[in-house]
């Protein structure tokens, strides 16, 4: 409970005596008795109005432009923070408290509401006492003689500070939110209550390979979404459409298609999207938790809400005291008052709206017949005190309603009347529910930012870029750099790059400057131990407690560098190894090709030569089967249907033109390594070899089949022809 300072009467405005008012009949004067109690009267009335107007949030003024004298009524001391009494109520006093960029533009309003009638509604600064800016907002109206003549000008005063900070702190947390899921490696997709994508983030290209305008508007289909997980998503839709809401987050995995026509399957939640009770649809979160409140609606109806209520006050103000009258029963606080023993003795409409009742129904009552139990004790504690010391009294309250909870600004303060005094407090509950819920959305919305940045798996770095300082890391990169966050606020970009590096690094800088995202590939950032590390960096530009940053996301490559380059390394030495081993085995089958002919011409004995024609035949077939296994750019993987085709093709070139034989394949998706496919092919020419011979004698036409199984362990060979019976 924060109290309130409370000034004395007469130290608030100086207070002029009431000027006789002209009767309809001068002739019928009333004597001395009716006079004094009219003016009695006069004063009570203008006291009455004197104690609502100090009780109000709002401060309410007036003053008379031919004397330049003015009043204001309520607790403006608090407004400017000051001490009671120290503000002296005079225009000097006010006007010196406009900020020097606003006065000219304030004074000029008062000028031309007072010269041209023009209404005075105007927003503007005031310096307080300790030296902070105040935003107000003053509304008012000039009263004018039968003549035409301003007589006074009377209005209200409004502080809005807090709606203005509410507002740059939602513009700052806003811009700081759509950064990260600007640049978020995960995506996110919102849809409406009908199952429409209305949101894609821009990682949605970059892992799926459609752009946005492909699912943006329609309704998801296969061609993104498997059908398994889009009926899951459809029944989850069905639920939230009939009000019912999970009591966890829903969690599920889902395969979706890519551009390309591969799979990929993502881990994602949904978060239902609820106003008013009722399904507005929800967000699909791909492996991040990401979400996003938005409140400006509120704020902007809120604001609405308290132009209206100083419309209804400023109007209040130029009516008579049943104007006044007028004025507690349509404001839009719960204003009632209540005595040292707890029995209620006003309570305004909307006060008894809000307990389900009519202002004559409760006035009578005790305090524990119609607040909630838990807020009587407190409330009639308050209500003594402010009765016996009459101090004002002042704190927010949550209050439990028949329309549910709420939570109230409440402000008791003693009512000053003519003896005898009975101790009457008026109190003043204005309903701060919608700001309270803007304060908890905004903190929600900054404890969701801070979560991604110090969970986030990748390295954040925020770094000012005129500068190039570092004030903010979170504890992926601590650990990459082996820094403390603290160590790396005092230290710049030039101390984790190399000096040959900095010219890319401002580069970088220049293009975030300029609204761009830059994107640096590789490269070296020193550690605190002086080891190297090669990141890709990409940043984009952000504003950070109104400066000009940069917010930088790293991804540590070193580990896939080193091994592309060994992989790249091992690749070239093998590749110099089996070109030596083909040369030398060429060479070889050569040098015996040349012994077999040699021997060949020396030889006489026929049984000796056939022998040595056979060894000769078979020795160019290896060397053709060597040659088509070399002829492979991954000899690691041949195609074993091509392979055993060329074989075939190759021996009916042999045979000549005079045998016409043609040859079929049955063999699909089977690879084999050279340890398997020389062996192979050599099989393959001898036994097509024997039934080209023996199947199809002479110029006998026909066709054999080669087909070719791979189970588990091993293959199955089978060739098959339509010539003569092979002898036994």
């Amino acid at each position: 409970m924060k109290g309130i300072p409370h000034n004395p009467p007469g130290e608030r405005s100086r207070k002029k005596e009431p000027e006789p008012l002209p009767y309809k009949n001068q002739e019928s004067v009333p004597n001395e008795d009716e006079a004094r109690e009219f003016t009695r009267k006069l004063i009570e009335s203008e006291e009455r109005f004197r104690i609502v107007a100090q009780a109000i949030t709002d401060i309410i003024w007036e003053f008379i432009p031919s004397t330049g004298k003015g009043s204001w009524f309520g607790d403006i001391e608090r407004f400017i923070g000051c001490q009671p009494g120290e503000f002296s109520h005079t225009l000097e006093a006010w006007e010196s408290l406009i900020h020097p960029d606003d006065h000219d533009r304030v004074m000029h309003a008062i000028q031309c509401a007072i010269d041209a009638g023009t209404p005075y509604d105007i927003e503007f600064r005031i310096l307080a006492r300790d030296g902070s800016i105040h935003y107000w907002h003053e509304k008012g109206m000039v009263l004018r003689n039968p003549d035409g003549t301003p007589r006074k000008m009377i209005g209200s005063t409004t502080d809005i500070t807090r709606i203005h900070e509410i507002e740059e702190a939602l513009i700052a947390s806003e811009a700081k939110f759509r950064t990260i899921v600007n640049h978020s490696t995960d995506l996110i997709l919102q849809i409406d209550e009908r199952g429409i994508p209305v949101f894609v983030s821009p990682s949605f290209s970059d892992l799926l390979g459609h752009q946005p305008d492909e699912i943006l508007g329609h309704a998801p289909d296969s061609k993104v979404f498997d059908p398994a997980g889009l009926a899951q998503i459809r029944r989850g839709l069905g639920l939230l459409s009939q009000g019912i809401f999970p009591s966890s987050v829903m969690r599920s995995e889902i395969a979706m298609t890519r551009k390309d026509g591969s799979k990929v399957v993502l881990e994602y939640q949904v978060s239902p999207i609820v106003k008013e009770g009722k399904s507005r649809g929800a967000y699909l979160f791909m492996r991040d938790i990401t979400e996003r409140k938005e409140i400006e609606e509120s704020l902007y109806r809120e604001k609405e809400l308290l132009k209206e209520k100083v419309v209804e006050r400023t109007q209040a103000l130029a009516k008579s005291e049943e104007m006044y009258t007028a004025l507690a029963e349509s404001a839009q606080d719960a204003i009632f008052i209540v005595g040292p023993d707890g029995i209620t003795h006003y309570m305004n409409q909307y006060a008894a709206a809000l307990f389900g009742n009519l202002p004559d129904a409760l006035k009578g009552r005790y305090l524990h017949e119609i607040f909630p139990e838990s807020l009587v004790g407190a409330l009639l504690a308050v209500t003594q005190r402010v009765s016996s010391t009459g101090r004002l009294e002042h704190w927010q309250q949550e209050i439990i309603l028949p329309m549910g909870t709420r939570w109230f600004d409440i402000i008791l303060t003693r009512l000053l009347l003519p003896d005898p005094d009975p101790g009457l407090v008026l109190g003043i509950a204005h309903d701060i529910t919608p700001i309270r819920e803007q304060e908890l959305a905004l903190s929600k919305s900054e404890a969701q930012f801070r979560g991604i940045f110090e969970n986030a798996a990748e390295g954040i770095l925020i770094a000012d870029i005129p500068t190039g300082a570092l004030f903010h890391a979170n504890p992926s990169i601590c650990t990459m750099l082996g820094y403390s966050a603290d160590e790396l606020s005092r230290m710049s970009v030039r101390d984790i790059h190399h000096e040959k590096d900095l010219p890319l690094v401002w580069q970088a800088f220049e293009t975030q400057a300029r609204g761009g995202l830059s994107v640096l590939h590789e490269i070296p950032v020193v550690r605190k131990d002086g080891t190297t590390r090669f990141m890709d960096i990409k940043a984009s530009r952000i504003i950070w407690d109104g400066k000009e940053c940069s917010l930088g996301l790293f991804t540590d490559v070193t580990d896939q560098k080193a091994a592309r380059e060994a992989i790249a390394a091992r690749l070239e030495e093998r590749s110099l190894l089996v070109r030596e081993i083909q040369h030398r085995a060429a060479n070889n089958l050569q040098i015996i090709g040349s012994l077999l002919s040699h021997q060949i011409r020396q030889t006489r004995d026929t049984t000796a030569l056939a022998s040595l024609r056979v060894m000769q035949h078979r020795l160019q077939t290896m060397d053709f089967v060597y040659k088509q296994v070399q002829q492979y750019e991954n000899f690691t993987e041949i195609d074993a249907g091509d392979y055993i085709a060329k074989i075939g093709r190759n021996l009916c070139q042999t045979v000549g033109p005079r045998k016409h034989i043609t040859i079929g394949t049955d063999i699909h998706h089977i690879t084999l390594d050279p340890d398997s496919a020389i062996p192979l092919g050599l099989l393959v020419n001898e036994v097509m070899g024997t039934v080209m011979e023996s199947a199809f004698p002479g110029e006998r036409e026909g066709h054999i089949q080669i087909t070719m199984k791979e189970s588990d362990d091993h293959y199955t060979l089978l060739i098959t022809h339509d010539g003569l019976p092979l002898p036994v």
